[in-house]
């Protein structure tokens, strides 16, 4: 048997050793060192806190969720529940409450992949699948606890089970129509955007398949009735409240909408923002966080040298053919496409993409990459779609020729998520790298903080920390989530506040700092017993008088 004949043989077996590589590659990527570089910000500590009282019996069930970015609008409680289902089962630490968040980004791998395979054969599929499980944007959310995080696997889960109950070969209508329930009534309660859209997708689609007899009532009935009963918490909340967090959603969304862009302005960075998020998402390549033409504009305006700006041109330019060459190539495959269950995929995957799209424009102004999880299989679409276009474009004794080069693309782009992933994972183990620490801080950090913190507090309480604003700010409640739970209160060490006398005093700065004072404070203080871990230090810090006594 020739080696071609022997491979073609065992391609099944070949293909799922293929696809469990890859998903392992994506646990490991999502996985190592989970503990200590967890992201551990203010956020993280709340829910955390909320969770381990609500445990202990301290608080009630919550019958809502964390607020809404900028609002006081809160959505459904579904995240805590996950997180005090995680914390029953594995325990109460901050990285066993964060489990549903992984799980749900490793469940995400073969999602997509099923996705994909109703419209693409298996090896487009695969491809796609492969670059999705290293993705340094995919991962990234992946590594920490908040609600948005698991949003890409309801919506992937919600649209498959939609066209599962559309398709002619499906039998199991029912349960398919569970499943899209399920997905429905957790995915309104993780974004906000998810809240609007699950809905009306649900109304238009589900009333347009019972049109043409592809569903029966009581599939859309069961749909309905499932995630009005995941739900349930937030309508007795609404009962008891009067309708509070409501009309808080309503005068949120006013205020969100209410700013001085036009139309055509909020359109231009609600564009940008899409295509900075297409490429972002599958190379690793441009701003990690803010989009839009301003952040364009404000990144050419820095650089300085011809070569450094030719560099972001071309990023962009590259990105504006890749994202409107797709979204043309998507609505060449709807118009060619005879198939119903594939042409029922384009069109339902394209009229959410849409609808977010559509959302997203009196937003613009407040919009960063972190909105575009809902939007999170969009653009491996669209590199599905020029993979097929390539490929059928093509004259067939140049094919083989052509699919060496797309793999050939395909594995530089899995290669620059990867090396991407490899750089955050040094950023929060090398010292010298501190451009990310004035954005999170890791569970690591904040054990070896608070350990040193209750270890020098003596017998006082209360305790005061001293350092960088940016810092205090985002830290100072993620520190005391640990030291509160051995009794040791830690405030910030304001200028004009009287600190008594004896009290300790910490300073927290960057890791290579050797416990040298500013000029302000050197006559008044002296800081010893410096210690760092990761991109942090921390030493005591007492008044010279206290000191010589």
């Amino acid at each position: 048997m020739s080696l071609k004949d022997f491979l073609k043989k065992r391609e099944p077996q070949i293909f799922a050793i293929a696809f469990a590589l890859i998903l392992l590659l994506g646990i490991f990527l999502r996985t190592y060192n989970h503990h200590d570089w967890l992201r551990f910000n203010a956020d993280q500590s709340r829910d955390a806190l909320l969770v381990n009282n609500f445990l202990e019996g301290k608080i009630d069930l919550p019958l809502l969720g964390p607020k809404a970015g900028g609002t006081f609008f809160s959505l459904g409680p579904m995240f805590y529940y996950l997180q005090i289902a995680s914390a029953k089962i594995f325990g109460t630490t901050p990285d066993k409450i964060a489990y549903p968040d992984l799980l749900f980004s490793i469940l995400a791998i073969p999602l997509l992949y099923f996705l994909m395979r109703i419209y693409f054969n298996r090896y487009v599929s695969f491809s796609l699948t492969g670059l999705f499980s290293v993705s340094m944007f995919v991962v990234q959310y992946s590594r920490f606890a908040w609600n948005p995080n698991a949003s890409p696997f309801f919506v992937f889960l919600f649209l498959y089970s939609l066209l599962m109950l559309a398709s002619l070969e499906t039998k199991k209508k029912m349960f398919w129509a569970s499943v899209a329930g399920i997905a429905f009534g957790a995915g309104v309660q993780l974004h906000t955007l998810l809240l609007i859209i699950m809905p009306a997708i649900a109304v238009l689609f589900l009333g347009y398949f019972w049109k043409k007899k592809l569903i029966s009532i009581k599939n859309c009935i069961a749909i309905f009735l499932i995630a009005l009963a995941l739900n349930t918490p937030q309508i007795i909340s609404e009962i008891k409240t009067e309708g509070q967090n409501v009309r808080t959603f309503f005068a949120g969304t006013i205020k969100k909408t209410d700013g001085k862009e036009t139309v055509l302005e909020n359109l231009a960075s609600d564009a940008a923002c899409q295509i900075q998020a297409n490429s972002y998402i599958i190379s690793s390549y441009g701003n990690s966080d803010n989009c839009g033409v301003d952040v364009i504009s404000s990144s050419l305006k820095k650089v300085k040298h011809f070569d450094k700006k030719f560099l972001i041109i071309l990023e962009l330019l590259l990105g504006t053919i890749f994202s409107i060459g797709g979204f043309l190539l998507w609505g060449r495959a709807v118009k060619k496409e005879k198939n119903q269950d594939k042409k029922i995929f384009l069109v339902l995957l394209g009229t959410y993409l849409l609808a977010v799209f559509v959302l997203l424009i009196p937003l613009a102004n407040e919009i960063s990459l972190r909105f575009y999880l809902a939007l999170e299989f969009v653009p491996f679409m669209l590199l599905g779609f020029w993979i097929v276009a390539i490929i059928e474009w093509t004259k067939e004794k140049y094919r083989k020729h052509v699919v060496v080069f797309l793999i050939v693309v395909l594995l530089f782009l899995a290669g620059c998520n990867i090396f991407s992933v490899q750089e955050s994972f040094a950023a929060v183990s090398v010292e010298e790298k501190m451009e990310d620490a004035e954005s999170f801080i890791t569970l690591g950090e904040t054990e070896f903080i608070s350990r040193y913190i209750i270890s020098h507090s003596g017998a006082q309480k209360t305790v005061y920390v001293e350092g960088k604003q940016i810092y205090l700010f985002k830290y100072l409640k993620s520190i005391e989530y640990f030291t509160s739970q051995s009794g040791v209160s830690v405030r910030q060490k304001l200028k004009e506040e009287a600190i008594p006398e004896g009290a300790t005093i910490f300073i927290i700065d960057d890791a290579k700092w050797k416990g040298n004072l500013k000029k302000s404070m050197q006559e008044t203080y002296e800081s010893y017993d410096v210690e760092a871990y990761g991109r942090f230090s921390i030493a005591m810090m007492q008044k010279k008088e206290i000191i010589k006594n």
